[in-house]
């Protein structure tokens, strides 16, 4: 489980999105369906809006994470990816 606070409004999923730029969108949806995703302590089922200051606790295993994409390279102006 990982939690942030937020800074701003805005949509869940692209807050989560933000916040943690490993996961994918599919995930964080299959997440907010599941239940998976606290806003001040409450579960959610949808895609709600969020407010300033909202505490959002995710509770995936970011350790099982896997991503099919690998970084090869990234510099200022290019990034290649296998």
């Amino acid at each position: 489980m990982k939690e942030f606070i937020s800074k701003t409004n805005g949509k869940l999923s692209k807050l989560i999105l933000k916040e943690f730029p490993e996961l994918s969108y599919g995930q964080v949806a299959t997440a907010i369906k599941n239940k998976d995703i606290k806003i001040n302590e409450t579960r959610i089922s949808k895609d709600f809006n969020v407010f300033a200051g909202d505490k959002i606790s995710v509770y995936i295993d970011f350790n099982k994470l896997s991503s099919k994409i690998k970084r090869i390279y990234e510099d200022d102006n290019v990034m290649i990816v296998f």
